[in-house]
């Protein structure tokens, strides 16, 4: 793993960071079979998803080709330029530890936010602020990274210099 980087763009042609690269599109392909699949049980005309720290917008690309509205977030506003050459989502400039979320980010039906809760210093209040988008009874699909696996150097600390936080599942 490439600890100098603390992303990557899944579609960007370039051949680093492949398992990387891998597993962020696997994230995101089971969200779109699961949205998808929950999409089709309610009968709703429209699902609306929130891809919060969506980066240059490949995963909000994925979900908007198969139907779904989404909303993206993330903090880099040059992520985001990217993100709207990309795809026909609504996108936002938000500092999840500091900033409220957009209005527009209200009564989603789920919101998806990949490998971002570690990088955090107010990782509970990030929390809410997502359960805050959701509808009563909406999705939220989260991962992050597993203490469990996590590379450690020979004093414990976490060798990744972006993840300010472990987490392990109970914990989650």
């Amino acid at each position: 793993m490439n600890f100098a980087i603390d992303h990557c763009d899944a579609f960007d042609g370039k051949s680093e960071n492949l398992w990387m690269k891998c597993e962020h599109c696997g994230r995101y392909l089971f969200a779109v079979d699961y949205l998808k699949t929950v999409w089709e049980t309610l009968g709703q005309e429209e699902f609306r998803v929130l891809d919060a720290a969506c980066a240059e917008g490949f995963g909000s690309m994925m979900l908007t080709q198969h139907g779904f509205q989404v909303i993206g977030l993330d903090v880099e506003q040059a992520y985001l330029s990217h993100a709207m050459e990309r795809c026909n989502a609504s996108f936002f400039c938000v500092d999840f530890d500091h900033d409220s979320f957009p209005a527009d980010a209200s009564g989603m039906d789920a919101v998806v936010s990949f490998e971002t809760i570690e990088h955090l210093d107010q990782a509970e209040d990030f929390l809410a602020k997502l359960w805050a988008c959701l509808k009563k009874e909406g999705i939220l699909l989260l991962s992050f990274p597993n203490a469990a696996y996590e590379k450690l150097d020979e004093n414990g600390n976490n060798k990744d210099p972006y993840h300010k936080r472990i987490f392990d599942p109970e914990e989650m």
